[in-house]
């Protein structure tokens, strides 16, 4: 009887901390590269607008968005990206979730975008259910270079996409010649990238996951079932 306690009690704390690891698990949003002879790419300069977009019917916290997006060695050009809840006509700086300058990574491993790492655009963030659109703008010349751009990276053979329960990825396209932040209004609709291209992007999030109170109301009941059966048992 004892260890049958004590098996309940481990199953029970097995059970919460199960529920509180699982922010800690891969990606939400993932892409693969499965062609090394092919890669996608997409120029976006400072006044263009790409856009990148996923939906999720849960909430996270400590969200990361990341791109595969580069600029040519030696450039030093700041780009501006902005996540908004809304696209297109109508749309406003309400929708606006968060904006950031962030400088783009020199050029990575060619076409074998699986030993690349996706660069950090936006961190930290919490985000309700609903869909959202990652807008990117190509860099601002700082140098002697005329025509910065920044570079989005993907593929358009055997990508494969890695999307966790509740996660699902949306359209994908630029415009050229959008100002910025009318980048949200100006998607009108945006052109997509080359034929069956897909740009590669990343979201790391930690599932909301019960307050510890909650989890020690779930292990006591729990405790308390075990206890129930045990009496059954005797009886």
């Amino acid at each position: 009887m004892g260890s049958t306690m004590f098996r309940h009690v481990v199953l029970a704390a097995g059970l919460i901390t199960m529920l509180g690891a699982r922010a800690s698990e891969g990606s939400s949003i993932s892409f693969t590269d499965g062609s090394f002879n092919s890669v996608a790419s997409a120029s976006v300069f400072v006044d263009d607008a790409a856009m990148l977009s996923w939906t999720q019917t849960v909430t996270t916290t400590n969200t990361t968005v990341s791109a595969y997006v580069m600029q040519a060695p030696g450039r030093f050009e700041v780009g501006t990206a902005w996540l908004s809840i809304a696209i297109g006509p109508g749309a406003t700086i309400a929708d606006q979730i968060a904006e950031t300058a962030f400088i783009a990574p020199p050029p990575g491993n060619g076409n074998n975008l699986n030993l690349d790492t996706p660069a950090p655009i936006f961190t930290g963030l919490t985000l309700s259910p609903g869909t959202y659109y990652l807008v990117i703008s190509g860099g601002v010349n700082n140098g002697p270079f005329v025509n910065s751009s920044y570079t989005l990276l993907g593929d358009f053979l055997n990508v494969g996409i890695h999307t966790d329960p509740g996660f699902s990825v949306g359209p994908q396209g630029i415009v050229f010649g959008a100002a910025p932040f009318a980048p949200a209004s100006a998607f009108n609709p945006p052109f997509p990238f080359e034929p069956s291209a897909l740009m590669f992007f990343q979201v790391d999030a930690a599932p909301a996951v019960p307050e510890p109170g909650t989890l020690i109301l779930i292990g006591t009941g729990l405790l308390a079932a075990s206890r129930r059966m045990r009496v059954r048992r005797i009886r």
